[in-house]
């Protein structure tokens, strides 16, 4: 464990996550910062979510032209197969407009038979009302305090 400015022992910072690269660049983040001066670690932290950041923008694309045909069959094509229904589903609603998505959260929190019917509206047929609302929930434009991470859903 690192030792504070005080002598003190500090905590270490532990990511739970799915995803072995990003528990891995959470880990080597906490490990370079608790060993660099706090200017350079602000620095690093800045940068590091820069770059985090902007391959968000790239998420969706990646899933539908790199991911999804991974998984496809020599003799089909990405748009034949299903296999990844959940991380479709949940680009769809997360890259809604954001007075569609807002709408469709209103439908949601309400369990009925119509949020149901409202998801198979929008194309969402495998995610059902609660999930859907905990995904549109990690909108930050329509996020709750204390609403959890998207990376605990999967």
């Amino acid at each position: 464990m690192a030792r504070d400015a005080g002598g003190g022992r500090k905590r270490s910072v532990r990511v739970r996550s799915t995803l072995p690269p990003l528990s891995a660049l959470c880990a080597r983040l906490a490990t370079a910062s608790a060993r660099l001066a706090p200017a350079l670690s602000v620095r690093l932290r800045g940068c590091l979510a820069e770059n985090v950041d902007g391959y968000i923008f790239e998420f969706t694309h990646d899933v539908k032209r790199n991911l999804v045909p991974a998984f496809a069959p020599p003799n089909k094509s990405a748009s034949q197969i299903n296999y990844l229904p959940k991380l479709l589903e949940s680009c769809k609603l997360l890259n809604m407009e954001y007075d569609d998505a807002r709408c469709l959260r209103a439908q949601v929190k309400k369990p009925s038979i119509a949020a149901k019917e409202t998801l198979l509206n929008q194309g969402i047929r495998v995610i059902e009302p609660p999930e859907a609302l905990r995904i549109l929930n990690q909108r930050t434009d329509l996020s709750d305090a204390g609403a959890g991470s998207v990376m605990d859903l999967f």
